[in-house]
């Protein structure tokens, strides 16, 4: 027999929400700001969760006076292509804001996914999204707060289809 896949929804922040995000004051929660600024490194290196989670100072290379995070992708491990991403600004402003030139401590995938929804909470990110999915066999439509359907991987899809947006080649 052959079981169909399900369609899942996933969902891409807008620029504007991504800066929502960036600018907004989360110091009364910790956590909260934590997770938020893993997620935005992950958005601005538009890498898997796998890698941006885990990037350190070790990591950072300077080239013609530009400083990059350089590695191997987990994915990529066997075929060794090294991968070099700037350091933009915005990442730059999250290390030395709060973590003295550093970058944050890795966090387990699953706590990022459980509380960068609150973040979104946080942001006011409830435009309502359309979900469709079968449960015990039958088709449930719903509509779902977009905070609730952000996660981890949501960084690096944001970042693809944003710059897809932007017509970056």
């Amino acid at each position: 027999f052959k079981i169909d896949k399900e369609v899942t929804t996933k969902i891409y922040l807008t620029d504007e929400e991504l800066e929502q995000m960036h600018n907004k004051d989360l110091s009364k929660y910790p956590l909260l700001e934590h997770v938020r600024d893993i997620f935005l490194i992950g958005y601005y290196t538009g890498q898997r969760v796998s890698d941006f989670n885990y990037l350190s100072k070790d990591d950072i290379v300077t080239k013609d006076g530009v400083q990059y995070f350089k590695f191997v992708q987990k994915k990529n491990r066997k075929k060794g292509k090294i991968v070099m991403c700037p350091i933009t600004k915005d990442i730059r402003d999250i290390m030395d804001k709060r973590y003295d030139g550093a970058l944050p401590p890795s966090l387990s995938d699953q706590c990022i996914n459980d509380n960068i929804k609150d973040v979104g909470l946080e942001l006011k990110l409830k435009e309502l999204i359309k979900c469709e999915y079968t449960k015990g066999g039958k088709l449930i439509k719903d509509m779902v707060p977009k905070y609730k359907l952000i996660e981890s991987h949501s960084a690096r899809r944001s970042f693809c289809s944003n710059m897809y947006l932007k017509q970056m080649p």
